[in-house]
C-alpha cells in the first residue's frame, strides 16, 4: 500500500501528477517511481493514454478519487476519443488502460496509423500557471492543453507554449517553468481557427456522453451532407465537391499544421474514411469535419436529425381545394424523388382522394407545406366537382380557375375528358388527358406488397435474387419507394465475401510479424547503403506488401520502424 500520493488538480493530466509525486518524494529514477505506483518497472509515465490503472488504484484502497474509471474520465484524453470509437473498441481500450496491456492502446485508438501532431510536445498556458501558483502554490499540466493539435488555451485564448525537455531522453523530469518562447505554428491568420478548435475540444470533454455517440454522429454527417447539397437524397456523396469546399473552408496551410491536408489528386482522402466504422480517425479530424458541416460541436449536439426529412415530419395536408379535408393533415407519407438533389429535394404527396401534388424543399417555414409546385393527378373527387360546376352553368372559366385551383387550359383539358367541354362555350385548344396508372397509388403499393408476401409464403427458402427475378416489377417499385418495408420482410442478403474474410482470418499474424520485422530491417539496411530516402511507402514497394494497411497487426514491425525514426 502507498502511504503518500499528491492529489489531482482539476483537469490535470495523469502524468503531471506522477511527475509531481516524483518531485515530492525525492525519487530520482523513473524505475523507482513506476515500481512505487504500479509495481512494474520501465513504464513510460509520460504517455497520454496510461495503463496499469488497476494496479495504481489498489495502492489507495477505498479512495474514490483514485478509482481507475474516475481517472480515465477526468485525467486522461480518453473522453475526447470516445465519441469516435465503436462500443467494442471502447470496451477494449478501457480494459487495456486499466489493465497491463500498454502496447495495444495506441493501436486501438489509431495513434500509429492515424496519429497527428505527434511532435508538439508538452504545452502550457502561462496565464494558467500564474493563476495556479497563486491558488495552489504550484502549476500543473492541463489535459486539454496536451491534445495533439490544440495550440490555444480555451480559458484565456492565449497561445500555448511548449515545455523544454531533454532532446534525447524520455525519462528526464520536466519543469513547466522552463518554456520555449518561439511559436512556429499559430499566427494572426489562423489564430481564430485554433481558438475555435480549442473550444470544440473543451466542449467534447464537457459533453454528456449520450449527446455524442459514434453511430449518431455518422448519421448526422450523412443527413447534413444531403442538406448542404454534397450528397444525393439516396446518400451518394460527391466527395470531389466535399473536399474542394473543405479546403476552401479551412485552407490547406491550416490543415497542414494539423497533419490533415488534402491533396485533391489523391484517390484516397481521409474525409471519406470518416464513415468507415472499423477505421480509426483522429478526433481532431472529426472536429474539423464537424466545423465544416455544422459550425461547432455544440451545433452538432443541438442538431437532432438522424434522417433526411426536408419536408419535416408528417402527416401533410391535402391541397385538393374542392375536397372536404382541404388543408387538413391527412397524407401520411411523402416520397422524395430520386431526381432530387440535397439542396433542392422534390417531394411527392399522394392523398387517398386521388389528388397527388409535388413540392420543392426544403421547408424553411411552416407555411411552406401549403405551397405546391405541380399537380400530378387531380383524382375522382376533383373531377366530379369540376363536372358539377360546369353542368350548373353558373361559372365562367376564370371563376372555375379559382374554384378548382388550376389554370384555364387544365379546366378545358379535363372538361373534354369528362364530356362537358362544349358547355364551356370556349374555342380554346385542349390536350387529351393521358390516363396513367399512378406509381404512388395506395392500391398499387398494397397489390405489390401482397405479391411479394404470397411468393415468400410459397417459396420460403428463396433468396433475394430469385425474388427480384420472378417479381421484377413489384421488387423494383418497392425497392424504390418502400425500401425499408421490403428489407424488413426479405431474407438476409448472402455475404459473398465471407470466404475471403475466413482466409484473411486464417493468417498467422504473429509469425508473419516476425518475418516482416526481419525483412523490414534488411530493406532499411540496403536503403541506407544505397543512400536512399527511407519511407514506409518505399519499404512497402520493395516488399510488395502494403505494410501501413496492416500495421495494427504488426507490433514488432512497428518497433523496427520507430527504432529507425521512420514516420508511420
Amino acid at each position: 500500500m502507498l502511504y503518500f500520493f499528491t492529489d489531482f488538480y482539476e483537469e490535470e493530466i495523469f502524468f503531471s501528477a506522477i511527475n509531481r509525486y516524483g518531485m515530492y518524494s525525492g525519487n530520482l529514477g523513473e524505475r523507482k517511481i513506476s515500481n512505487d505506483l504500479f509495481g512494474v518497472e520501465r513504464i513510460n509515465t509520460r504517455k497520454l493514454f496510461p495503463s496499469y490503472l488497476n494496479r495504481f488504484s489498489k495502492n489507495f484502497e477505498k479512495e474514490n478519487r483514485y478509482d481507475p474509471q474516475y481517472i480515465l474520465n477526468n485525467h486522461t484524453l480518453l473522453p475526447l476519443y470516445l465519441p469516435f470509437l465503436n462500443d467494442k473498441r471502447i470496451k477494449l481500450v478501457i480494459e487495456d488502460m486499466k489493465g497491463d496491456n500498454p502496447n495495444a492502446i495506441n493501436l486501438r485508438i489509431g495513434e500509429f496509423s492515424g496519429g497527428i501532431c505527434k511532435s508538439m510536445g508538452m504545452r502550457v498556458c502561462t496565464k494558467c500557471i500564474e493563476e495556479d501558483i497563486n491558488k495552489y502554490g504550484e502549476g500543473y499540466l492541463y489535459r486539454e492543453h496536451q491534445v495533439p493539435g490544440n495550440m490555444v488555451c480555451y480559458i484565456h485564448s492565449t497561445i500555448l507554449k511548449r515545455v523544454k525537455t531533454h532532446k534525447y531522453s524520455r525519462n528526464k523530469k520536466y519543469d513547466i517553468s522552463k518554456i520555449e518562447d518561439e511559436n512556429i505554428v499559430v499566427d494572426k491568420q489562423n489564430f481564430e481557427k485554433f481558438k475555435n478548435l480549442s473550444e470544440d475540444i473543451h466542449n467534447i470533454f464537457k459533453a454528456n456522453k449520450n449527446d455524442l455517440k459514434f453511430n449518431d454522429i455518422l448519421q448526422k454527417y450523412k443527413v447534413r451532407l444531403i442538406e448542404k447539397g454534397f450528397a444525393s437524397v439516396t446518400g451518394v456523396t460527391n466527395w470531389n465537391k466535399v473536399n474542394k469546399e473543405f479546403v476552401r473552408f479551412f485552407s490547406n496551410e491550416y490543415l497542414e499544421l494539423l497533419d490533415s491536408n488534402i491533396n485533391l489528386d489523391e484517390k484516397f482522402i481521409w474525409t471519406k474514411k470518416l464513415f468507415e466504422r472499423n477505421l480509426l480517425i483522429h478526433p481532431i479530424r472529426h472536429i474539423l469535419f464537424i466545423q465544416f458541416l455544422f459550425g461547432s460541436v455544440n451545433e452538432l449536439i443541438k442538431y437532432k436529425k438522424k434522417k433526411y426529412e426536408p419536408f419535416g415530419i408528417g402527416p401533410w395536408p391535402c391541397l385538393n381545394k374542392v375536397a372536404k379535408h382541404y388543408k387538413q393533415d391527412v397524407i401520411k407519407e411523402v416520397v422524395i424523388s430520386n431526381r432530387s438533389t440535397g439542396d433542392k429535394p422534390l417531394g411527392i404527396f399522394a392523398c387517398s382522394c386521388g389528388y397527388t401534388y409535388t413540392r420543392s424543399g426544403p421547408d424553411k417555414k411552416s407555411a411552406d407545406k401549403y405551397v405546391k409546385k405541380t399537380v400530378k393527378e387531380y383524382g375522382p373527387i376533383w373531377d366530379l366537382a369540376l363536372k358539377d360546376y360546369i353542368l350548373k352553368g353558373e361559372c365562367c372559366i376564370s371563376h372555375l380557375e379559382q374554384l378548382m385551383d388550376c389554370d384555364g387550359k387544365t379546366i378545358g383539358k379535363y372538361a373534354k375528358k369528362l364530356g362537358v367541354f362544349q358547355l364551356l362555350n370556349s374555342r380554346m385548344k385542349t390536350d387529351e388527358v393521358i390516363e396513367k396508372r399512378r406509381r404512388y397509388a395506395t392500391e398499387l403499393e398494397e397489390e405489390y406488397k401482397k405479391d411479394i408476401l404470397t411468393f415468400l409464403s410459397k417459396n420460403p427458402d428463396s433468396i433475394r435474387s430469385e425474388i427480384a427475378e420472378k417479381l421484377q416489377k413489384q421488387y423494383a417499385w418497392l425497392y424504390r419507394y418502400r425500401r425499408e418495408w421490403l428489407n424488413s420482410i426479405l431474407p438476409k442478403p448472402i455475404d459473398n465475401n465471407a470466404h475471403t474474410r475466413d482466409i484473411k482470418r486464417a493468417v498467422d499474424w504473429r509469425n508473419r510479424d516476425k518475418q516482416f520485422s526481419k525483412m523490414v530491417t534488411e530493406v532499411i539496411n540496403e536503403m541506407k547503403k544505397d543512400n536512399k530516402r527511407i519511407t514506409i511507402s518505399g519499404i512497402s514497394a520493395v516488399m510488395k506488401f502494403p505494410i501501413r494497411k496492416y500495421l495494427h497487426k504488426l507490433p514488432n514491425t512497428i518497433k523496427v520502424l520507430q527504432h529507425n525514426n521512420i514516420k508511420i
